[in-house]
């Protein structure tokens, strides 16, 4: 039972995170009779330890009656694109020296999800972000 409660707790956190990102936009990819199709979908965030950047993540989501039940497991495809979005970039050099999570979010009802690591290139002054899924149970690249 505590095992259960993690899980369900685990997933309700992981539901949570993701949450400071505008929806920016959808393509549908595939269509279901029931529920709702699948897509690709776009969010805008910033990012928090660096004013004047905005990233834009866009990943692939599974619909059908999975979706509309929280049962479906979406794929690991996905993609980054942080830009300049103010005349000047503020941030602690200091502050950014360690890579930091900037964004996560579930892809699975409890097990995946997606997440964003923030890198800072001292020498060129300039950051780079990279984005990936993993499982809790397998790891998947």
């Amino acid at each position: 039972m505590k095992k259960y409660l993690l899980v369900v707790l685990g997933a309700m956190v992981l539901a949570a995170c993701g949450d400071n990102t505008d929806k920016i936009g959808r393509a549908s990819t595939v269509f279901h009779m029931l529920g709702k199709n699948d897509r690709i979908e776009v969010e805008g965030f910033d990012d928090p330890d660096v004013q004047g950047i905005a990233c834009y993540i866009s990943y692939a989501k599974k619909g059908g009656l999975k979706e509309t039940v929280n049962l479906e497991e979406d794929a690991s495809d996905a993609s980054v694109s942080c830009v300049q979005s103010a005349e000047v970039i503020r941030y602690n050099e200091a502050a950014v020296l360690k890579p930091r999570q900037v964004f996560k979010r579930s892809a699975s009802i409890a097990f995946k999800s997606q997440q964003i690591i923030r890198y800072y290139d001292p020498k060129r002054k300039s950051f780079a972000y990279l984005v990936y899924s993993d499982k809790i149970v397998q790891g998947s690249p």
